[in-house]
This record gives structure tokens, sequence and C-alpha cells, in this order.
């Protein structure tokens, strides 16, 4: 992606977030005993894992090709 696309500031924000969400949902997760947020909590941090590699994939390949890709995706009612 070129420095020129306005998207590229957008994503790299995007991902500087969820990198930060996930930083603190794993660190959080480490330090709770409860049994049931500990495993909300990885939840949360294993959805945001897979977040980051999404915006990865549309920095590196372009935002074109996942907005292809989307419409190709059937949403149901």
């Amino acid at each position: 992606m070129s420095a020129k696309n306005p998207l590229e500031n957008l994503l790299k924000l995007a991902l500087s977030m969820s990198t930060r969400h996930h930083e603190y949902y794993d660190e959080t997760a480490d330090n709770v005993e409860t049994p049931q947020v500990k495993a909300l909590l990885r939840v949360l941090a294993d959805t945001e894992h897979d977040l980051i590699i999404e915006i990865q994939d549309m920095i590196v390949t372009g935002v074109l090709d996942e907005i292809e890709e989307m419409g190709r995706v059937v949403v149901g009612d």
C-alpha cells in the first residue's frame, strides 16, 4: 500500500488499537483467578488476534482485495 492511500493511516491506527486490546486481554487473563472471567478474556484476546491478522493482511494486500472478498460473503437474515 502506498503512503498516498488515505486508508493506510486508519489501518495503522486500527492495528495499533487491536494490538493494545490484545495485550490488555492477555495480560489481564494471566492475573485473574475466576475461571469464567479468565475464559472470557482469552476469547477476547483470541478475537483481537484474529482481527490483527486481518488488518495486517489488508495493509499488505490492499483494501480492495478485502472489499472484493466481502462481495462474495452471503449475509444471513
